[in-house]
């Protein structure tokens, strides 16, 4: 039985732009298949669960791969050492 996870809160979201670029410092895959450049990143924590998630996400918003992180801070560290994403370039999230 897998594990459920249901009710994600976003806390953050930025949307990429020509700015942000990946200097081949990670590779997202599904298998042997290398997955799309994400168009906007999110940072989402799940009920009962003190880390965050770094979501990658396609143009229609639809998650395709994500990142585990102990806290908000590592999430933002990681989405500006893969994407070059600024800390005051994050909108908060108040749904």
């Amino acid at each position: 039985i897998g594990l459920v996870m249901s009710n994600p809160k976003m806390l953050f979201s930025v949307r990429l732009g020509p700015q942000h670029h990946i200097e081949n410092k990670t590779r997202h895959l599904h298998g042997a298949t290398l997955l799309p450049r994400a168009t906007t990143l999110a940072i989402v924590r799940y009920p009962d669960d003190e880390g965050v998630y770094l979501f990658h996400l396609d143009e229609q918003g639809n998650e395709f791969t994500d990142t585990y992180h102990d806290s908000t801070g590592a999430a933002l560290d990681q989405a500006a050492w893969e994407y070059g994403v600024m800390p005051d370039e994050w909108k908060a999230q108040s749904r």
